[in-house]
């Protein structure tokens, strides 16, 4: 949704002392905002101005439209609110009795190429330390509901951010900032419907001994809570398992297996194991054909042979 941007002559009045200042602008609310932020940092250009906001507050001061007009008339009503001020002997803020909008005298390609090259890589002026009202805050957030970026718009933030990298600092910074955040049912079934049929960023991408010594090191000793293991077993049930069907590698094999040597299975672990394959017979409800009978059959006699020749002496 596109805010409405006013051209007009504003204001800021000191209510204590009846003292004022004029100015003029093709975005009036933006630089009422912009005054604003200055008087609060405490670093505005005029110093009468600053200094009567830090004796008197900002309660004292009053930010208001006082006319609208195009932009290309901007300083001649600029200067005649101020002719007028100094005709009536008005106290005044304005350090000179003439306009200085630029309105009138606007920047050419070449100097808005020069002033953009001087601020590129300079850290933007923030509002960070600053409470916001409730009622700003309703504003903005009605001011960007329903706010769709062009894809031109899109591509601009993604080619800002590609490639860049996040400093430790700040790495650790989002990690304390997201840890022990609940994600609601509701985000996370957008997040879902987000991502489906979607192929995902790291598919093929081989991660780094380093990467993978994390993941190992974050993942060593962390135990699953009952009702995280009970939603996974859930979610597996009656889904086919992802390696069924395929075959491991001989080099494969070989890790696992010693992965597996002289690994101990508690007691307890032993206890959960039986108890979870029992009923689960592979042979149950399982009719043999004849010719698997015989072949058992005879394996069975061959191995009572070889058991007998063993115990004659």
């Amino acid at each position: 949704m596109k805010q409405h941007v006013t051209s007009g002559i504003y204001r800021i009045v000191n209510t204590v002392t009846n003292t004022t200042y004029i100015g003029s602008s093709i975005r009036t609310e933006h630089r009422l905002k912009n005054h604003k932020y200055q008087l609060v940092k405490g670093i505005h250009n005029n110093n009468h101005l600053q200094n009567s906001w830090i004796k008197h507050g900002p309660t004292s001061f009053d930010f208001e439209l006082l006319v609208e007009c195009d932009e290309r008339n901007l300083a001649q009503r600029e200067q005649e609110f101020i002719d007028a001020y100094f005709l009536h002997d008005l106290p005044l803020y304005n350090q000179k009795p003439c306009a200085e909008s630029r309105a009138a005298f606007p920047f050419s390609d070449d100097v808005r190429a020069k002033i953009s090259a001087s601020l590129k890589g300079k850290p933007k002026p923030s509002l960070r330390g600053i409470p916001l009202s409730a009622e700003r805050r309703a504003k903005i957030g009605s001011a960007h509901k329903g706010r769709v970026h062009s894809v031109g718009q899109r591509e601009k933030q993604a080619a800002s951010l590609r490639g860049r990298s996040l400093s430790p600092e700040h790495r650790e910074k989002i990690g304390r900032a997201g840890m022990g955040r609940i994600v609601s049912p509701k985000t996370r079934a957008k997040i879902a419907r987000s991502n489906t049929g979607k192929v995902s960023p790291t598919k093929g991408i081989a991660k780094s001994p380093e990467t993978r010594a994390k993941i190992s090191a974050a993942l060593t000793g962390r135990k699953l809570s009952p009702e995280h293991c009970q939603k996974i077993g859930m979610m597996k049930k009656g889904k086919p398992s992802p390696t069924k069907g395929r075959k491991a590698s001989p080099e494969t094999r070989a890790k696992l297996s010693a992965a597996h040597t002289g690994v101990k299975l508690s007691a307890a672990h032993r206890a959960a194991q039986s108890l979870g394959k029992m009923g689960h017979h592979r042979g149950i409800g399982k009719k043999a054909s004849l010719e698997t009978r015989m072949k058992m059959s005879a394996s069975h006699l061959l191995r009572s042979a070889i058991r007998k020749a063993k115990e004659t002496p």
